[in-house]
């Protein structure tokens, strides 16, 4: 086994993931192994199979493997590892208001925004991700797209936040967070000029 992509997901399990490396069969009892826990395999080539990460209690580092549940497929060394950590949190966004032009700066406030993960932090504004900045454990900021490229009916879209580049999403624990594209507004007169 060569690489497991994304390389990271919460405990909570669930990440669907790649992985990659030499001789895999395409058998019925197929499975990715995380540590010692087992994990159904999607046989694509015999070069990558899919599975979803299972759950798990601890945080860290641990090996990836492709084996069968009869042993007919095992592997024999491993170079995959898959580093889980704890849910993120989504509390709110500030602010929760911008152009539609894009450009507006949000600042994402949360818990558990890995600075080890932060090169995989995106936040989704409706249906696209752009890329997120790591600031602190609770807090990170990124750049609204323009209302044209996300989904151009609604002026309030759902906002979501990734630390592992878009794979898994976090959309608010007690309510759903939203970001509101606000219509430009033009300025023809101020009467009185003065005053």
């Amino acid at each position: 086994v060569a690489s497991v992509e994304p390389a990271a997901g919460s405990t909570l399990g669930g990440t669907r993931v790649e992985i990659t490396g030499i001789g895999f069969l395409n058998l019925n009892d197929l499975v990715c192994v995380f540590g010692d826990t087992k994990s159904p395999a999607r046989f694509i080539d015999v070069t990558r199979v899919t599975c979803e990460s299972p759950t798990t209690r601890v945080a860290g580092a641990i090996e990836v493997k492709v084996e069968s549940t009869t042993g007919s497929l095992q592997t024999r060394a491993t170079l995959a590892r898959f580093e889980y950590y704890f849910p993120i949190s989504l509390y709110s966004i500030h602010p929760s208001i911008g152009s539609i032009r894009g450009g507006t700066r949000v600042q994402v406030r949360g818990a558990g925004f890995s600075k080890a993960h932060a090169h995989g932090a995106r936040c989704q504004y409706g249906n696209i991700d752009v890329p997120a900045q790591y600031i602190s454990e609770q807090e990170v900021e990124c750049i609204s797209p323009s209302l044209a490229y996300t989904t151009g009916r609604s002026a309030a879209v759902s906002f979501g936040i990734s630390m592992n580049g878009g794979i898994d999403w976090e959309y608010g624990r007690d309510e759903k967070v939203t970001f509101e594209y606000a219509p430009i507004f033009h300025i023809g007169r101020i009467s009185p000029p003065s005053g």
